[in-house]
């Protein structure tokens, strides 16, 4: 079995880079609608709530942007907070 091979030419190059720069669009939009959806959630929803900050948290090993990295750290702060009322 001869292993896969391929030569990036310029061309192929600009197309890695467009689908790089859709894949954060789609990271950038699922984290700041994940935060709008925790940010809906009423009191009695407090593990979903959690779960959704730590989903979000989870993903910083994703391409980094600015505005998914503003939405880490808004997370990391609600969540915080969600945990400070529980006590």
């Amino acid at each position: 079995m001869m292993p896969f091979t391929q030569t990036l030419t310029p061309m192929s190059l600009v197309r890695v880079s467009c689908c790089v720069a859709r894949l954060a669009l789609i990271i950038m939009s699922s984290t700041a609608d994940l935060l709008a959806e925790a940010e809906s959630l009423g009191s009695k929803t407090l593990k979903r709530k959690e779960e959704i900050y730590k989903q979000i948290l989870e993903g910083a090993n994703t391409i980094v942007n600015p505005d998914e990295l503003r939405d880490q750290e808004t997370a990391l702060v609600k969540l915080g907070e969600l945990y400070r009322d529980q006590k």
